[in-house]
């Protein structure tokens, strides 16, 4: 396809990728809100760099119900998430696991009041908080299962075509991946029981 577009809402980042990139089209714009493309428009669209784990609960639900709406029937959405059951520090030797489940407590406490109202264990997801850019930030970052993500998926009309694994993995979990990777579509509820598991490949295209 020759028609892509790409979105970000970061007006400094579309700056950029237009210099960079002047062939492609970047608009400025917000996944919670894709007004401007009507139904069924993309033939791909892909959520990249697990960027849906990094808004809250109620946001990332609607992003998925855009991303339903203006995907074609035919079409896929490609995305990544980070995976719940994996735990950052079980390959880790004892005593780094313990002084580092420390820094993450006191970190969690920190940031509790923002934590509190987004952690649903129940529902197969929480937020951890996280170092980032150099260890310079602290990110609150979304993180559910693999069953709690085949329900949103299937809450918003979507069913999950394939998923894989990727990321870095725990070996003494029995190799647990980090991050898991999605290709989901439009479906009926009947369509459920018949659906392929196959690996997906993982911007927007329209033809």
């Amino acid at each position: 396809s020759k028609d892509y577009v790409a979105i970000d809402y970061s007006p400094e980042m579309i700056a950029r990728c237009r210099t960079r990139f002047p062939g492609v089209k970047f608009e400025l714009g917000d996944a919670r809100r894709l007004e401007g493309y009507p139904t069924g428009h993309f033939g791909l669209l892909l959520f990249s760099f697990n960027g849906l784990d990094y808004v809250q609960h109620p946001d990332r639900m609607q992003i998925l119900r855009e991303c339903h709406r203006v995907v074609r029937d035919d079409g896929w959405f490609l995305f990544s998430s980070h995976n719940e059951l994996w735990h950052s520090r079980a390959s880790q030797p004892l005593a780094w696991r313990v002084l580092g489940q420390m820094r993450d407590s006191l970190r969690y406490l920190r940031h509790l009041k923002s934590l509190r109202p987004v952690r649903n264990p129940r529902e197969g997801f929480s937020y951890r908080c996280e170092r980032v850019f150099g260890n310079t930030q602290t990110l609150l970052v979304y993180y559910l299962t693999p069953d709690a993500q085949f329900r949103q998926l299937r809450s918003v009309g979507c069913a999950c075509e394939a998923m894989s694994s990727c990321g870095p993995t725990c070996t003494k979990q029995g190799q647990v991946p980090g991050f898991t990777t999605w290709r989901a579509k439009r479906t009926q509820a009947d369509e459920w029981d018949d659906l392929p598991i196959v690996i997906p490949a993982l911007v927007f295209c329209s033809a």
